[in-house]
């Protein structure tokens, strides 16, 4: 993942990615909206 990109795209990948799990890790967050965007971004546990 992400081999063929630059170091501009590999930082906003990065940045997103950390936003993302703050974002999950906040207590008051919308869990479906969580469940959204994880099945959105095909994540598998």
């Amino acid at each position: 993942m992400g081999w063929d990109m630059t170091q501009a795209e590999l930082d906003a990948l990065h940045d997103e990615t950390e936003a993302f799990f703050a974002y999950i890790e906040d207590p008051d967050s919308d869990l479906a909206l969580i469940l959204a965007v994880e099945e959105a971004l095909e994540v598998k546990l």
